[in-house]
């Protein structure tokens, strides 16, 4: 049976429970003292309450004690509570969205041929709009939508009589294709800024991808240049500003001046930007600042990073409107920056602090990986082997993690036995996961290669000379680690001289 009602219900609070208990006694959905039974039944039992435990006739018993089990009937129940929660949930979830609301009511305004109606809800939602400081792709949808409505109810309730009113059709026509170009346009920014985003991790299709290809052949600067100068200065202007800065910035890595006027250009629009805009370019900054240290290959924009990211926690710039957790890769890469630093008190303190923000469901295995990495870092490497032990995460960077994390536990803890069971399992799991780019396939199996060559050097009492030549090569090359394996490397060969 399908019990994904338990699974929402888990989610409700106080007042999601009284609220719906009320929406399931409403005539108006086929009200069922059944159904909302079952619902009581779920909604009072503990979140640690074993559901599956239970077969369908034993919850059924535990419900309904005074009839008999009928798999067709129960089923039924199950699936009219499902129904009735996602109705609640979508008309709750409308009831927060008061501008898509007067877009459905001016729908239905014009079906029913309430044109006077309609006009006065078309007012009455610019006006809305005209009061939002913060714009978003989701500000110019409702842009252009109301534009639609509006062109449709000019043309329904004002006749085309005289040139003023067929040059109001025109403009107004004009307009709902200006909000359309804005809307695509951000959206677009959004998208080729995600993409570029993966392609950094993983493989690309050979053919490339149509967004990329397509903003290519479109010129996207140009067109933000173009509505740039379309705009009066304002929260339009603002917002398409900051973007430009932002593809200015990252179309010329090397030029830094370009990313601290973008960096200034949030700061100053920053009341135009909503919520998710926030988020999204504070985290383009920090992407920013961890090219540059990539390419560089040095710490280059290290502690810029972190006063990035420390704002981002501080000002809580890493909810969006969907969300209030903290991402778990932002949680990763804060958690090895910091690291990275030395930054170990401050690194425990955000942990305690920040791994209360993360998703519930994933929280107590993000805590252990944090703490293994803590324990690495710190030289607790039997805590950090034991804390490793028990994650459960299915995110691939996260089981690389891991695997990292444990295979250079062994080294430290000279446990040769060991490393070459943890080295075989890695190197199967680097060469069969086809989701990493060949890059990071080849960087990864030269890291490998790596612990392998210092594996025998701790088991040798004799420096090894073509294991030395094979080691420093591929230390000379981008290699994952690359501190650590040379720190171990001179640690190995001072042991066999000394």
């Amino acid at each position: 049976m399908d019990r994904n009602s338990i699974l929402i219900i888990r989610t409700f609070g106080k007042n999601d429970i009284k609220q719906f208990r009320s929406f399931l006694r409403s005539p108006f959905f086929r009200y069922s003292p059944k159904v909302l039974k079952l619902f009581n039944f779920i909604a009072k039992q503990p979140h640690t309450f074993e559901w599956n435990s239970l077969s369908d006739e034993e919850l059924h018993k535990s419900i309904f004690p005074e009839t008999e089990y009928n798999r067709s009937t129960f089923t039924s129940l199950f699936s009219k509570l499902h129904s009735d929660i996602c109705n609640y949930l979508m008309i709750t979830n409308l009831m927060n969205k008061p501008l898509k609301m007067s877009d459905h009511l001016r729908d239905e305004f014009f079906k029913r041929g309430l044109h006077e109606l309609a006009g006065k809800l078309i007012e009455k939602s610019e006006l809305q709009l005209n009061n939002i400081d913060s714009v978003d792709a989701a500000y110019f949808l409702s842009r252009f939508e109301l534009a639609g409505d509006k062109v449709n109810w000019f043309y329904l309730a004002h006749p085309r009589t005289n040139r003023k009113k067929m040059l109001q059709d025109i403009e107004n026509i004009d307009q709902r294709g200006m909000y359309l170009a804005f809307f695509f346009t951000m959206e677009m920014i959004r998208e080729l800024d995600n993409l570029l985003s993966l392609k950094n991790t993983y493989e690309i299709p050979e053919k490339g991808l149509f967004v990329t290809r397509f903003t290519e052949r479109i010129g996207l600067d140009g067109i933000i240049d173009h509505l740039i100068k379309e705009c009066e200065p304002g929260k339009y202007k603002s917002v398409l500003e900051v973007n430009a800065r932002m593809l200015e910035a990252f179309s010329s890595l090397h030029n830094e001046s370009l990313y601290q006027n973008y960096k200034r250009a949030i700061k100053k629009h920053l009341r135009h930007l909503s919520v998710d805009d926030r988020r999204f370019h504070f985290g383009r900054l920090a992407r920013y600042c961890i090219l540059r240290r990539r390419e560089a290959g040095t710490n280059l924009f290290e502690n810029e990073l972190f006063l990035i990211y420390s704002e981002i926690l501080k000002k809580g710039y890493y909810r969006s409107s969907v969300s209030k957790e903290l991402p778990a890769e932002l949680f990763r890469n804060i958690l090895i920056l910091a690291l990275r630093m030395k930054k170990f008190e401050w690194t425990k303190r955000f942990i305690d602090e920040f791994s209360g923000e993360l998703n519930p469901k994933r929280r107590k295995n993000l805590k252990n990986y944090a703490m293994a990495r803590y324990f690495f870092a710190t030289g607790k490497f039997e805590d950090a082997v034991r804390e490793a032990r028990g994650i459960d995460l299915d995110d691939l960077i996260f089981k690389l993690d891991i695997r990292n994390l444990v295979l250079m536990s062994c080294i430290e803890l000279r446990n040769h036995v060991e490393t070459a069971e943890v080295l075989d399992s890695y190197l199967h799991f680097i060469s069969s996961e086809r989701s990493f780019s060949k890059n990071q396939r080849k960087s990864y199996g030269d890291f490998a290669e790596a612990v392998r060559q210092l594996l025998k050097l701790q088991m040798s009492e004799d420096p090894n000379s073509e294991a030395e030549y094979k080691l420093l090569k591929r230390t000379r090359k981008h290699l994952p680690f690359r501190d650590w394996v040379m720190k171990k490397f001179e640690e190995e060969c001072r042991r066999v001289v000394d």
